[in-house]
């Protein structure tokens, strides 16, 4: 491990801010991928664990062994670039094996009859903030109460947005003619229907109204103190994070590149993101990968992935540091609309790089889904370690 900077120093809250919100080379759309335009066969890719755009081997078979690899620091030859094909123009796979051509540059994986080289030292760890929880929270982590540590996260301005545009979707509903008592919803009181809620996902009832109940053995006694069931009920048909006239406007634009299939959740959702990187700076090691959240709702973002122990869910790219921490995810919703040419594997990790916040010397750990020459390549000239697995079925030096 390499030893800290002796400048590295606490960033107040708005240092911190301008850090996360500074502009780097994959935007900050907070997603890569638009529904409309994937297809069956790019889906049957990601779930198979291949990127057409790097796997390029003639014959590899779609399941693969893993080989432990590290490439944390491999050199890139002077004047090269990575090249690689858009997944619009892969060709198309077929069940069983894949026809895939080596590209012959830096980019591209070598075989065993070429020549290795040894990587360049290590860049030092240089973090943009001293690891570990951010001033203020730092020093109030300790004395906290569960309640203080939730608003880290959910803080007054998302709820104030909440509030607002859940007043604004239920005087559209009830302008709609929906039969129901609304009134205007507050902040005190959107906290404690999401205490209820969170409350509900941890003491399993057969039935909503089982929580409401007062003449049984089993009464459950927050709940109705907090609450009327009416109320509750009430605020969980018109929740709304957007504005209900901005979601007019976007959907208008479906079909376009205008299209934001991520709007409805956007506010709450960039929100989240700002205050996962705002209250903790990770430590040296990171890793990238999938996860899945479990839903049943009927959304388009859901997937349905047979060999995850959660099937059914919305499949979230994230960056979390070696203490379980989440840095930073990003929402999968289809093909990458992201033109690099690199395919997703790629761009997945790129959108969650972000230089200007880190900082330098960070190492990258990653399944063999990323892993590519050219993402380490790539992740090398900005300062960052990579270690991967691969398929042994790839041609490698030996």
């Amino acid at each position: 491990m390499q030893r800290q900077s002796r400048h590295t120093k606490y960033f107040t809250l708005r240092e911190a801010l301008d850090l996360i919100t500074a502009p780097c080379e994959y935007g900050a759309s907070g997603h890569l991928l638009d529904p409309a335009s994937a297809d069956s066969e790019d889906e049957a890719d990601f779930v198979e664990g291949i990127d057409p755009c790097q796997d390029n081997v003639d014959n590899v078979e779609e399941e693969g062994t893993e080989v432990s690899c590290s490439t944390e620091a491999a050199p890139t030859p002077e004047g090269s670039r990575g090249r690689g094909r858009s997944r619009m123009t892969c060709p198309p796979a077929k069940r069983g094996k894949r026809s895939r051509s080596l590209s012959g540059d830096a980019a591209a994986w070598m075989s065993e009859k070429d020549p290795d080289s040894l990587p360049h030292p290590l860049p030092n760890f240089c973090p943009k903030r001293k690891p570990g929880v951010q001033l203020p929270f730092s020093e109030c982590v300790d004395r906290s109460s569960p309640s203080e540590l939730f608003k880290i996260y959910f803080d007054r301005a998302a709820i104030k947005t909440l509030c607002v545009n859940t007043n604004k979707n239920a005087a559209k509903n009830v302008a709609a003619g929906k039969k129901f008592t609304w009134t205007d919803l507050t902040e005190a009181e959107l906290y404690h229907y999401i205490g209820i809620t969170l409350y509900m996902g941890v003491l399993k009832l057969p039935k909503m109204r089982d929580f409401w109940r007062v003449n049984s053995i089993f009464h459950v006694q927050h709940p109705s103190e907090v609450m009327t069931r009416d109320r509750f009920l009430t605020i969980t048909w018109n929740i709304h994070m957007s504005d209900p006239a901005e979601d007019t406007l976007n959907d208008r634009k479906k079909g376009t590149t205008d299209y934001d299939c991520l709007h409805r959740l956007r506010p709450l959702y960039d929100s989240l993101r700002v205050a996962c990187k705002v209250a903790y700076h990770p430590q040296q090691n990171l890793s990238v990968d999938e996860r899945m959240v479990s839903t049943k709702a009927r959304v388009a973002l859901k997937q349905y992935i047979k060999s995850k122990p959660t099937k059914w869910g919305i499949k979230l790219f994230v960056l979390s540091d070696n203490r379980g921490y989440t840095v930073d995810f990003n929402i999968y919703t289809g093909r990458s609309t992201l033109v690099t040419g690199k395919g997703l594997s790629f761009d997945a990790v790129m959108a969650l790089i972000n230089k200007n916040y880190l900082g330098t010397g960070y190492h990258i750990y990653c399944d063999n889904f990323y892993t590519s020459p050219a993402l380490f390549h790539r992740l090398h000239d900005l300062g960052f370690g990579a270690c991967g697995t691969f398929r042994a079925v790839l041609p490698t030096p030996q």
